[in-house]
């Protein structure tokens, strides 16, 4: 069994449940992929020990609920402190695209612009992002009428 470990801090605008239910929807075909969640509100900081401790405790943590605690071989990852991280697992670095060459998004440009990235997305992402319109059809005001007070009371976009 192969585990993923899913991070986030509590106040992101994508909560963890979410993003643990989409990588496990992605793998649900592969019974070798075990997908954990956990949240991490640590401050990030890449030069401080303790930052690096505790992340990295977290991640051992949120390994232990896995079905078995395995030992890290590798750690893959898009980002440069992927070597560092896979070093302190004792464990290999795969880092894959770093320059964004092959996939020219991340997570900060889709979430900066989800529409401009929209075919970079999995489906259950898309699904979760979408925005929806419900037309009460009691509404007399005709289809016209309904088409007009969408368009001059739709809220701005979201940031």
């Amino acid at each position: 069994m192969e585990p993923v470990v899913v991070m986030a801090a509590g106040q992101e605008s994508i909560p963890l449940e979410e993003r643990v239910g989409w990588i496990r929807e992605h793998w649900a075909d592969d019974p070798h992929i075990a997908v954990v969640g956990v949240v991490d509100d640590l401050p990030v900081d890449y030069e401080s020990e303790v930052a690096w401790e505790g992340h990295v405790g977290l991640m051992r943590q949120a390994l232990a609920l896995g079905p078995h605690a395995p030992a890290v071989d590798a750690v893959f990852s898009s980002e440069p402190y992927g070597t560092e991280l896979a070093r302190r697992f004792d464990a290999a670095p795969v880092l894959l695209d770093v320059d964004r060459g092959t996939f020219a998004v991340s997570g900060t440009k889709v979430r900066a612009d989800p529409v401009a990235h929209w075919t970079e997305i999995e489906p259950p992402v898309r699904a979760w992002l979408a925005r929806r319109v419900v037309r009460d059809p009691a509404d007399r005001g005709g289809p016209r009428l309904g088409r007009r007070r969408l368009r001059t009371r739709r809220p701005p976009p979201e940031p």
